[in-house]
């Protein structure tokens, strides 16, 4: 049995490169959009709860410290050009901040996300963490042009195709109120 967050926590630190941001509530949106929306994710519902069946679960604890430090490393996924051109100049590797500076972005909501199949069995702390994905993902849905991040609107919004994304935003806020369905149905239920 895995708590949704202890699962959050363990993706805050086993994966800082996706999800460690400046805060915990940041980082926190960024495992709920992956965990709630992204296709193929690796999750499969079972007793209740989301779990990665080919992982050995450890119980995380977020350092006091975590959010105000950077996470560094040898510059292992720099550039190629760059990579050469510190070696021709015999210059050493330097230490780069490897967290996620981009803010939240939505993943495309389909058929296949976990959200869309909740579970009858779903434990009350996965149902609010879905409750708490819904409201986020209508958030920004409700502006596109807060979230240019999303390629699919910013080519839309660089294209001046606004037909486009009034179509693709109402398509996500379709999925969005079935998903809402689904979350109160439950909940009545419990």
């Amino acid at each position: 049995m895995i708590k949704l967050k202890q699962s959050i926590t363990n993706s805050i630190i086993e994966y800082p490169s996706l999800y460690k941001d400046i805060n915990y509530d940041y980082s926190r949106q960024k495992v709920l959009n992956q965990l709630f929306f992204t296709n193929g994710n690796g999750l499969e519902w079972e007793n209740g709860e989301l779990i990665d069946p080919f992982e050995i679960v450890t119980d995380h604890v977020i350092p006091k410290d975590y959010f105000s430090s950077t996470i560094t490393s040898e510059e292992k996924d720099e550039r190629c050009a760059l990579k050469d051109l510190r070696k021709r100049l015999n210059l050493k590797f330097t230490e780069t901040e490897e967290c996620n500076k981009y803010p939240t972005t939505i993943y495309p909501i389909c058929d296949l996300c976990t959200a869309m199949n909740l579970p009858n069995d779903i434990k009350p702390d996965w149902l609010d963490g879905a409750q708490e994905a819904v409201d986020l993902a209508v958030d920004y849905f409700k502006d596109p042009y807060k979230h240019c991040e999303d390629h699919y609107i910013q080519k839309w919004i660089d294209k001046r195709n606004y037909i486009a994304i009034k179509k693709y935003v109402k398509k996500q806020l379709g999925y969005l109120t079935e998903i809402q369905k689904r979350i109160t149905e439950l909940k009545l239920d419990k």
